[in-house]
């Protein structure tokens, strides 16, 4: 008899009201398939901060963000002689965390686990140790190529003649000839290019394949009088898996985020314009290659607990959002949304496919997006008001009593930590000036409050909290930690999930599933309630409570 799953498939971004709007019109067969069979439900993400990190740790232990502690994409590092209010670390950084994931409890229970481009996962080529066992005979595979970049993306000009880049210390030179351009290796290896149009345009390259180290290439062309042409290369990655495995270098290199931070530098008038159907096209490319994974893994490395990730959604919303739903689903930006979607949903089936009755499958977002019309640069403030101080580019310790982190707190800069000039006397009456420098916050060209908010009271848990004050913006505006520029600038982004503290429909998470570790289960109304599915999927030991009950941060309602 088959071994009896439980597949947990991660749709990092998908928002539950545009998901059902899109089942509604029929858009998402094989997602409706799971429904048909199963249950569908709404869920507010995590809080204060509603980023990528805090949403996926809160998922995937059961527990607040001020219990497990994952602050946002960066967290300020602890209060200490050794650190200041400047030095953080990643979000993503295994070492900081207080809680077990729940693959962690399943393997203490001796089931058996595999983990594929999961955050939080432990390292396969184990140059980070893992706050907890690892390796042992419960994990049958982990499969990792997020945490193993070795060179950042690069958006390159292609020349008349011969254009040099290097990428991970190797250098190539990409000639133009006739036909269009070629690209050749350290060893004089060729591989013409063709114009990217199509996911299948995407050309893989191999740095090491022995090492499994590689990138992806595109020959791109951006509007404008002349018309330019650029070559993308993806970030480079190793990618690794242990217990070490031959079948993930035969899908190719490993191809992370997509090419929505040079999208949207464009769309502010910093790059190259990019067209919609170039980011489309890299998109559903990425959907893919991640709706691979999942197929191939499940095949090779059955396991009690299976854990995908699908970043796919997430890359578009946050590029497109906004002009979608602005003419929705019709627009251009409409249907590159609908059309990720399209796949991500046809890579759903394929997995769907693979599953046998006795399957469990979850699917839960992280959290939803927001459409962004504005952004508001706390930083700024504080400048104007002499609470920041700069020396050249750089902030003047010396002189700053208070910074807004990217994470959305403000941290005081005490002498309890390396570079502070706020003894504790005066702790209080800084952070009374930063909360009336905020609150007096006007937008210059309205004239009209900017209706920022801050709680010193949002973080009640066993986590030390990151930093003295979270900063929130009204709905559709994000911000910004940049210490240049105006207060108030045009979004540099469509969409963005910076926090839940604010009333908008679109920030929820979806949940759905089907299968015999969801009957009779009561569904969660936060995406802390998920693990305890899990749990009871696993039979493994539950907690009293599926987060239905548990009040939202600082006691207000999640939208």
């Amino acid at each position: 008899m088959a071994l009896a799953k439980t597949l947990w498939l991660i749709w990092d971004g998908a928002s539950y009201a545009l998901v059902v709007d899109l089942l509604q019109r029929g858009a998402l067969p094989h997602l409706q398939r799971v429904v048909a069979r199963g249950r569908l439900a709404a869920m507010a993400p995590p809080g204060p901060n509603s980023e990528t990190p805090p949403g996926l740790m809160t998922l995937f232990t059961g527990c607040e963000e001020a219990d497990h502690g994952t602050p946002g994409f960066t967290g300020p590092l602890p209060s200490s002689q050794q650190h200041s209010v400047l030095e953080s670390v990643s979000g993503f950084d295994s070492r900081w965390l207080r809680r077990p994931p729940v693959w962690v409890e399943a393997a203490a229970a001796r089931q058996t686990v595999s983990l594929v481009c999961t955050a939080f996962a432990p390292d396969p080529l184990h140059r980070v140790p893992y706050p907890w066992p690892y390796p042992t005979a419960s994990y049958c595979c982990v499969i990792d190529g997020y945490n193993q970049e070795i060179a950042r993306p690069q958006l390159v000009r292609l020349r008349v003649g011969t254009t040099t880049l290097t990428m991970a210390e190797q250098t190539y030179k990409v000639n133009r000839g006739k036909q269009g351009y070629t690209v050749y290796s350290p060893t004089g290896a060729a591989m013409p290019l063709v114009p990217f149009q199509q996911p299948e345009d995407l050309l893989p390259l191999w740095l090491d394949r022995t090492a499994g180290i590689g990138t992806y290439v595109a020959w791109l062309r951006a509007a404008g009088m002349p018309e330019s042409d650029w070559l993308w290369c993806s970030a480079v990655h190793q990618f690794a898996s242990y217990p070490p495995q031959p079948w993930p270098h035969d899908l190719g290199p490993f191809l992370g985020a997509g090419i929505g931070w040079f999208f949207s530098r464009g769309v502010i008038g910093k790059g190259p314009r990019l067209a919609v159907s170039t980011l489309q096209a890299l998109t559903c490319r990425v959907a893919r290659f991640f709706g691979e994974m999942a197929v191939q893994a499940l095949a090779h490395h059955p396991a009690d607990l299976m854990l995908f990730y699908q970043p796919a959604i997430d890359e578009i919303s946050h590029q497109m959002l906004r002009d979608a739903l602005a003419d929705w689903p019709y627009g251009a930006a409409a249907q590159a949304m609908l059309a990720v979607h399209q796949e991500v949903d046809h890579q759903l089936g394929r997995l769907l496919d693979g599953l046998e009755d006795d399957d469990t499958l979850l699917i839960s977002s992280d959290h939803g997006h927001e459409p962004i019309h504005r952004a508001i640069r706390p930083n700024i403030l504080l400048r104007h008001a002499g609470l920041l101080t700069l020396k050249g580019d750089k902030i003047d310790l010396a002189h700053t009593h208070a910074v807004f982190h990217s994470s959305g707190w403000v941290l005081v800069n005490r002498t309890d930590r390396a570079g502070g000039i706020v003894p504790r006397g005066e702790y209080e009456a800084i952070l009374q000036e930063v909360e009336q420098c905020l609150d007096a916050a006007v937008d210059p060209t309205t004239g009209k409050p900017m209706g920022l908010r801050h709680s010193r009271s949002l973080w009640q848990g066993d986590a030390p909290a990151p930093g003295d004050l979270f900063v929130w913006a009204p709905p559709h505006m994000e911000l910004r930690p940049y210490l240049f520029g105006p207060v108030c600038t045009p979004p540099e982004i469509g969409g963005n999930h910076q926090t839940s503290l604010h009333d908008s429909p679109y920030l929820q998470a979806l949940l759905a599933g089907c299968g015999p570790g969801l009957h009779d289960a009561l569904l969660p109304t936060r995406n802390s309630g998920v693990a305890t599915l899990i749990r009871r999927a696993l039979r493994l030991a539950t907690t009293a409570t599926l987060g239905i009950l548990a009040p939202s941060p600082g006691g207000r309602g999640q939208g």
